[in-house]
């Protein structure tokens, strides 16, 4: 039998680690959606592999310049491209190289969002699948195959 460690944030975060699982949770205030219904029924079409710290890095550095934290990321058949723009301080745009399959489109997210989810993940690369721009995003770690996170798009103006 493992221990099981449970920690609690100020920030409303609670962590559990049983041996090699482990389960975060931060507390949402406000009417939560059906997240049945978020969660894609099948597996998207489009999937790009990218190295989840430098992808990780790169919204980090696009969104700041924005004043919201939104960030736009274009799928490409050579990787993917973040951008963000800001009336106050101009634009950022970040290329990642990477392996894509799937037809490009682009989409946005919120920055903070994409962060937390990529620095909980521990693998090396990170698989993002999404169908289309508005379709919830699946990033997958294949370091540990068992873990998916969903993050939902934002409409961009």
């Amino acid at each position: 039998m493992e221990a099981l460690t449970i920690g609690i944030s100020y920030q409303r975060l609670v962590h559990m680690q049983a041996g090699a699982f482990a389960l975060t949770s931060r507390l949402i205030e406000g009417t939560y959606p059906n997240w049945r219904a978020l969660v894609p029924q099948r597996a998207p079409s489009n999937a790009l592999t990218v190295a989840r710290e430098e992808l990780a890095a790169a919204v980090k550095r696009a969104a700041l310049v924005t004043t919201n934290g939104n960030v736009a990321l274009d799928y490409t058949e050579s990787g993917a491209t973040i951008t963000a723009k800001s009336a106050d301080h101009g634009e950022a745009e970040e290329v990642l190289a990477g392996s894509y399959s799937g037809t490009p489109f682009r989409t946005g997210f919120q920055a903070g969002y994409l962060q937390e989810t990529l620095g909980a993940l521990i693998g090396e690369a990170v698989v993002l699948q999404q169908d289309g721009p508005t379709g919830a995003l699946s990033i997958v770690d294949p370091a540990g195959p068992h873990s998916r996170a969903y993050v939902m798009p934002i409409r961009l103006q």
